[in-house]
């Protein structure tokens, strides 16, 4: 029953405590228990590298990501580079922590935006589908839907 995904999380490595750490392995396992292949930076990138070695490793590891997750903190300088490089090759993502917004721009609030964004990519991607598997008599099969939906419901 595994969604065999692959997904990166972006998080703080640097200057994370044993609570956050703990955290993100919680969520890591849980991802992982369901059938995922999950990249967890502290994990799994090679922290002794140069940075520009960090940096390129964590690039192919979003590169390869089917979806991004964010643990986002504001003090982070990696979580903003490693956003800016999932912004740049367009992945969807999962906003799992954030910090609030207020009035005027922000990356929370970009966030939030990018979140909802791709969200409105795969619900046009599920109608699409939908329209593009219609029986001979123009009326979409009951398990042509479902398969639509759980594949949504998966990315969702």
């Amino acid at each position: 029953m595994g969604q065999d995904k692959h997904i990166f999380i972006i998080c703080t490595v640097r200057d994370a405590d044993k609570a956050y750490t703990d955290k993100l392995n919680k969520y890591v396992d849980e991802l992982e228990r369901q059938g995922n292949e999950v990249h967890l930076p502290h994990r799994d990138t090679n922290q002794r590298l140069s940075g520009l070695g960090i940096c390129y490793q964590n690039h192919r590891a979003i590169r390869d990501a089917d979806e991004v997750h964010i643990f986002y903190n504001p003090d982070s300088k990696g979580t903003h580079f490693d956003m800016g490089m999932a912004f740049a090759m367009n992945k969807t993502i999962k906003v799992i922590e954030s910090t609030g917004y207020g009035e005027g721009k922000s990356f929370a609030r970009m966030l939030h935006e990018w979140q909802f964004q791709s969200m409105k990519d795969l619900l046009g991607n599920f109608f699409d589908h939908i329209a593009n598997h219609k029986s001979e008599d123009a009326s979409i099969k009951w398990s042509d839907f479902m398969n639509a939906f759980n594949a949504l419901k998966r990315k969702l």
